[in-house]
């Protein structure tokens, strides 16, 4: 069975034509949408099992529930120990090891810096003014750092080194919720979990890649039982002087790009894990094409990284390029 999922832009028709026992279903976690599709026996218990799993996922992770273990950490005073979840203290684990990984690239600890640059839920309206200042850039950076973060994996409980420091797995909770969908329904016929635009999939599925700013399709990629998922500067965005401004915010505390001649403007991995996917998108666009290559090769990652003079891509040959006007960078 093949479906076609067009990726980037949220255009996605996911055509179920199935025969015997299915379930679909449509919802919102962590401000997006998300949708499960299912063929096998049992495939509804399992679906609901699913949309449970995932609201326990956006309780404990969510920024904006109160009560969430992540607001109770953002709320906590420093070297109080917060008692978290186990889906908090995972998260926390993968989201550490992404960072190393990344050499601080994908970094949850940076959330200050997107509440600053007015790219929170809370303070996020589509436009700006100005920008914030050099000072105050660097003024909240300083405590924008994961290893102000300790994990207690006895005592299921996280705590911070400074009063400011905050967490947000947004940039990786997504790719975490479809890996553990995927758990919980891998011995089923077939399925596609689409979590705001970060997939998992276990069938024949055509992944078609949109242009971020404007045209067609750019690229078609043909995957069984993987994932995929993309990052841009598309979606939480401002412009300011004629500058476009976005919510991946890099290492120098700006949007990723911002001083680039030509930034990364989308980012989609292919590989195994959702999770490390979903990471690894957001880690690319900071790090760029020449630092990001060495870090998807040895994790065995693919990607296709589109800028506004062409394309990069890195690992196995997945993509058919379909816009032959794009000219190849690498």
């Amino acid at each position: 069975m093949k479906k076609t999922i067009f990726s980037i832009l949220i255009l996605i028709t996911l055509a179920f034509t199935l025969c015997g026992c299915t379930y679909s279903a449509e919802n919102y976690i962590f401000g997006t949408y998300y949708s499960i599709e299912i063929e096998g026996n049992n495939a509804k218990n399992k679906g609901k099992e699913i949309d449970t799993l995932f609201k326990e996922i956006d309780n404990a992770l969510s920024t904006s529930i109160i009560e969430s273990d992540v607001s109770k950490i953002n709320l906590s005073k420093a070297n109080e120990p917060i008692k978290v979840s186990q889906i908090t203290a995972d998260i926390f684990k993968i989201s550490k090891e992404m960072y190393l990984v990344t050499l601080g690239a994908f970094n949850p600890a940076s959330f200050p810096l997107t509440e600053l640059w007015c790219f929170s839920p809370s303070t996020y309206l589509g436009i700006a003014n100005k920008i914030p200042t050099v000072e105050q850039i660097q003024e909240v950076k300083a405590y924008c750092d994961f290893d102000l973060f300790s994990l207690d994996e006895n005592n299921l409980t996280i705590t911070k080194s400074h009063d400011k420091a905050m967490l947000d797995f947004g940039a990786i909770a997504k790719g975490y919720a479809a890996d553990r969908a995927y758990k919980v329904i891998e011995d089923q016929k077939s399925f596609v979990i689409d979590v705001g635009r970060t997939f998992r999939v276990k069938e024949e599925v055509s992944l078609m890649v949109a242009n971020p700013r404007e045209g067609d399709f750019v690229a078609k990629a043909t995957l069984c039982s993987n994932s995929v998922a993309t990052s841009g500067d598309y979606e939480r965005y401002y412009i300011v002087d004629n500058k476009r401004y976005h919510h991946i915010i890099g290492k120098d505390g700006y949007p990723s790009g911002t001083f680039d001649n030509s930034p990364i403007i989308s980012a989609t991995i292919i590989g195994e894990s959702a999770t490390i996917c979903d990471a690894l998108s957001t880690a690319t666009m900071v790090l760029g094409y020449d630092s990001s290559k060495p870090i998807l090769e040895k994790l065995g990652y693919s990607a296709l990284l589109l800028t506004e003079d062409g394309y990069y891509t890195i690992g196995e040959n997945l993509f058919e390029i379909k816009d032959q006007s794009l000219t190849k960078l690498n």
